[in-house]
């Protein structure tokens, strides 16, 4: 039997299928903030449920609740203590990097579709430098989320280290 005869049948019914987006997590926009001149990392915690692919990260800027991404984002299984220059494939921890998709306000990092977030776990992702420009991307200075820890890079050139308050997200 032909395999087009064999398809034939479900054709509509996978036409009839949608492909949407769904949030996993997200964290603001942010209502007191803070304004800063670093590179910013954030710990997330994944919900029940899951799997989840075709990951996308972007930071959020409370002013016009704008999606931001600016370098590559570095996605990792445990925190971070070196500077953004020196994360890589071979930082420990790495699994994947996230690079710019779409343009101006409403950028993502998008992921290889192959990554896979595992539910009820604690992810890092770091910025290889400071989004947006000085203080583009809101932090809430209460500290909130209790997902992960907010880590910052001194003017993108120091080392990450856990930082009060949280960075607006959505993953």
């Amino acid at each position: 039997m032909r395999l087009d005869t064999l398809a034939a049948p479900i054709l509509p019914f996978l036409s009839a299928l949608s492909v949407s987006a769904a949030v996993v997590v997200e964290y603001g926009p942010a209502a007191d903030l803070f304004s800063h001149g670093q590179a910013v990392g954030q710990g997330v915690t994944t919900p029940a449920g899951g799997p989840w692919t075709d990951i996308q990260f972007s930071w959020i800027r409370s002013s016009d609740a704008s999606r931001l991404a600016e370098g590559s984002l570095f996605l990792l299984s445990s925190a971070y203590s070196g500077t953004p220059a020196n994360l890589s494939v071979s930082t420990t921890g790495f699994i994947a990097t996230g690079t710019v998709s779409g343009g101006g306000v409403g950028t993502s990092y998008t992921f290889d579709p192959a990554v896979t977030l595992q539910p009820n776990t604690q992810y890092f992702f770091y910025s290889s430098n400071h989004p947006g420009g000085v203080g583009a991307v809101d932090i809430d200075i209460s500290g909130t989320y209790t997902g992960g820890s907010r880590y910052g890079s001194a003017n993108g050139t120091g080392s990450f280290t856990v930082r009060p308050g949280t960075v607006s997200f959505v993953l």
